[in-house]
């Protein structure tokens, strides 16, 4: 599978950090000595990191079918149907009238230029992000390693970062704020630390005046315990805390850096400056920032307080994330965290969760889950309201006494609401993830065209034999693997006599069409 099941996060202590176990954390697609100019055609170059190029990427289009024997796959008769296949009577929309066309970042380290600790800072973003699962964190896709060059496919934002549209009126800056706090709390509560926040690792998912942002670079992020601190002197330098510079520190140095952040988005400049390295280090160390300046002169008391109470000297007098959430500021701006979705919104969404309870396919649910985490923006933005409002804890997961306070109205009893908690609760671990709930729910925003339902298929069919396998199974499912699971995903899913599930098989399922069709299909 390649170089990231091997690779082990430095840490704090004896503890390595690992992997998620769960069906999401094995989504990211790793092609190990694949070639990724086979899979996406280079569109432009957009940037240049300390460690890579950054390009804009659009996959190319590539359909699967199931294996057939050489004498067949030549013959005109089965070249014909390859070809028509798409705008087959099965297929309830046309992929000729719906092409997605989606770019993506394509983040990629030439392993013969750069040292060694370049190389593991790209491999640890890898693994961190196959972790992390929350509307503001940018997402990652694919991996590739080939001969010298280590590539990662990610979410491209096109917004540019936040740089690029200042100056913020104080509700613009508060609202970025609650967004970075959301992704930060999250995080920590993972353990895990982002080290190095600022404007350049903040970007906007698209050029839309209210698009939102999404937090990037995780090569610098590193587990934490409680009661232990780090000693590595990481990150940038003016949104560095104190401790980081001293060389001792926890996670409430990324609240240090969010105060930092505020500071910039309220005012357009920076708390801690100086013409060299030094004089900002001196700065940082006495704690020393002011609020003169005409730019301040309209912010509201409550903004400054805020900004003073994440940038405290000592760790200990900071907020935690979840805290800071909680803080008047944000509260003023936004009393109940995020603009409330109308009622025809949450019914829909109501009614899709029954839907997807009474789905009695598993392999479906599963297929459901890819569908959604490589879903774009636009194919998901009212779910993903839906979901940050009812996420009330900001948690990054939806508790059971919130999805139960978020459906009360709909005249199912508790034990019902539960029934439907228990299902979409596909990884068992007591919530429901931000791409379980995109997968309950992907359905009531129309058809899934066929694009997306071809994409889903070639990220199961890794190792490109065109059909899914019980090794690809195997794969998908990680810890929750066992021998009788796959046997009855393979049976559900009309596989065939050898455990082959082909794309005609995956595109009936999950369209819901008839056994008839899918053997006509064959």
């Amino acid at each position: 599978m390649g170089f990231i099941k091997f690779i082990k996060i430095d840490a704090v202590g004896t503890e390595q950090f690992n992997p998620s176990n769960s069906i999401r954390g094995q989504i990211v697609t790793e092609r190990k000595n694949k070639n990724v100019k086979k899979y996406y055609q280079h569109l432009e170059k957009i940037g240049d990191g300390s460690i890579s190029t950054i390009c804009k990427v659009e996959r190319k289009q590539r359909y699967r079918y199931k294996k057939i024997t050489p004498e067949k796959q030549n013959s005109s008769k089965f070249r014909d149907k390859i070809l028509s296949f798409t705008s087959s009577p099965a297929s309830s929309r046309s992929i000729n009238n719906s092409v997605r066309n989606t770019t993506y970042a394509l983040k990629t380290i030439d392993l013969k230029r750069v040292p060694e600790y370049f190389i593991e800072e790209l491999k640890n973003e890898i693994e961190v992000l196959k972790t992390l699962d929350h509307p503001n964190i940018i997402r990652a896709y694919e991996t590739y390693e080939k001969k010298n060059n280590l590539s990662l496919i990610m979410q491209i934002c096109s917004g540019g970062d936040l740089y690029t549209r200042k100056p913020y009126t104080e509700k613009q800056a508060s609202k970025h704020v609650r967004h970075i706090l959301r992704a930060i709390s999250y995080m920590h509560n993972l353990e895990l630390m982002h080290r190095d926040i600022k404007f350049e690792n903040i970007l906007f998912e698209n050029e839309n005046v209210d698009a939102e942002i999404k937090l990037i670079d995780f090569g610098l992020s590193k587990r934490f315990c409680l009661d232990k601190q780090m000693s590595e002197r990481v990150g940038t330098i003016y949104t560095m805390a104190p401790q980081v510079i001293q060389g001792v520190y926890s996670n409430s140095a990324d609240i240090w850096s969010v105060g930092v952040v505020t500071y910039m988005l309220l005012s357009g400049t920076k708390p801690f400056w100086g013409k060299d390295r030094e004089s900002i280090v001196k700065r940082i160390m006495k704690c020393k920032f002011t609020f003169d300046g005409p730019s301040w002169k309209h912010v509201s008391p409550e903004a400054k307080s805020f900004v003073s109470s994440l940038l405290q000297f000592e760790p200990e007098d900071r907020p935690t994330a979840e805290q800071a959430l909680r803080s008047p500021w944000l509260k003023k701006e936004f009393p109940t965290g995020y603009f409330e979705p109308c009622n025809a919104t949450v019914k829909s969404i109501f009614e899709g969760l029954v839907k997807y309870k009474d789905t009695t396919c598993d392999f479906k649910r599963i297929a459901l889950m890819i569908i959604a985490y490589n879903s774009s923006i636009d194919e998901i933005k009212y779910i993903r309201e839906t979901f940050k409002y009812m996420n009330t804890s900001n948690s990054g997961a939806i508790s059971r006494d919130e999805f139960r306070a978020a459906f009360s109205t709909f005249g199912k009893t508790n034990e019902e609401l539960d029934e439907i908690f228990n299902v979409v609760d596909i990884n068992r671990n007591g919530q429901i993830d931000y791409t379980e709930f995109l997968a309950a729910t992907i359905e009531t925003q129309g058809t899934i065209e066929e694009q997306r339902l071809a994409d889903a298929f070639d990220r199961l069919d890794h190792d490109e034999s065109g059909y899914i396998s019980k090794s690809n199974l195997r794969d998908i499912l990680g810890t929750k693997y066992t021998k009788k699971r796959v046997e009855h995903l393979l049976e559900e899913s009309h596989a065939d006599t050898d455990g082959h599930i082909s794309y005609q098989s995956f595109h009936s399922l999950i369209l819901n069409e008839s056994e008839e069709i899918v053997k006509a299909e064959q």
